[in-house]
Parts: structure tokens; C-alpha cells; sequence
């Protein structure tokens, strides 16, 4: 089985001020599978890289060496055309999803704009979303709130990337 992710000897160096000065290099050598499936969890120290791979992984972080390969396809040798595409499939669920999500807008406005956006009708993007906050095991009136009336656990759940199903 081929891995979903394969990051093989990723390193990442960021620049310092000053002409003089080396970069700092945030990742040396890092290597991970992600098999289909699989959840990973990535634990270390404050400063350990943590959030460095996972912006590696979505293109948000420059790499300086290495290689990510994301279900087969090589990210470094994308155009950004094929990037923004590819980024459909890859998201991030933050921690605390609350400041990603906007505060005056209902949580089926908030999933609906995206799906609109991609060219589907609102009454269908309606649909979709209703039924996916059922899957995540929301109240069905889950759609009309806001994201103050959720739990941290039931805002991840809002969060959570859609458009695998």
C-alpha cells in the first residue's frame, strides 16, 4: 500500500535578518508516512516544527529540501494551478477552529460558501451540508446556529474538510 503522504528528508529554512546571518533552519531530515486510513498525530516541544511540517504539507511554509509527496503526486513539482487544485483535497482542522470560524454567520452559511464558490447551486450545497453535520453526529438544527452556541469538540466537527464526501 502506498502511503496517502510520504514526506521523505524535508527540510525548511527560514530567512534571518541581516545580510550576514544563515538562515534558521526550522526542519532537518524529516521522514513521514501517512498511510490511507490512518490518523497521525504529531506531538513536541513548543518550537519543535510541528506547525512548520504541517505548512510544509499544505505549500504554506517554503521548503528547502526534501520531498512531499501527497497520494503519489510530488507538491514541489506542481504548478500553482495544479497547487490550488490539489489544495480541494488537503485542509487543516485547527485546535481551536473558533477564529477560523466567522462569528456572525450560521455554520450552514459558513460550509455553504465554499461549495457555492466551486459552482454548486445553494439549494444542493444545502443538502450536502445538512446531511454531513448529521454524520458528525450534530443536532439537526446545527446548520441555523452560530459558532458560539458549539463546543470546542463540535466546532473541530464544523471544521473538519467536506469535500471528500
Amino acid at each position: 500500500m502506498n502511503p496517502l503522504l510520504d514526506i521523505r528528508n524535508l527540510v525548511t529554512d527560514f530567512p534571518t535578518k541581516g545580510w550576514r546571518r544563515p538562515p534558521f533552519r526550522a526542519l532537518k531530515g524529516v521522514n513521514l508516512d501517512v498511510n490511507p486510513g490512518e490518523t497521525v498525530g504529531l506531538e513536541g516541544e513548543s518550537g519543535s516544527g510541528k506547525t512548520t511540517i504541517g505548512r510544509a504539507v499544505l505549500g504554506l511554509a517554503p521548503g528547502s529540501g526534501g520531498e512531499i509527496i501527497i497520494d503519489g503526486t510530488n507538491i514541489g513539482q506542481l504548478s500553482r494551478a495544479r497547487r490550488r487544485l490539489m489544495s480541494r483535497d488537503v485542509q487543516v482542522v485547527f485546535q481551536d477552529p473558533y477564529t477560523s470560524l466567522n462569528p456572525v454567520l450560521t455554520i450552514e452559511d459558513i460550509l455553504c460558501e465554499p461549495l457555492i464558490v466551486q459552482g454548486i447551486a445553494k439549494a444542493q450545497a444545502r443538502r450536502r451540508i445538512l446531511g454531513l453535520l448529521d454524520r458528525v453526529q450534530l443536532p439537526t438544527d446545527a446548520g441555523a446556529r452560530l459558532p458560539r452556541e458549539f463546543s470546542g469538540g463540535q466546532r473541530q466537527r464544523v471544521a473538519m474538510p467536506w469535500n471528500r464526501s
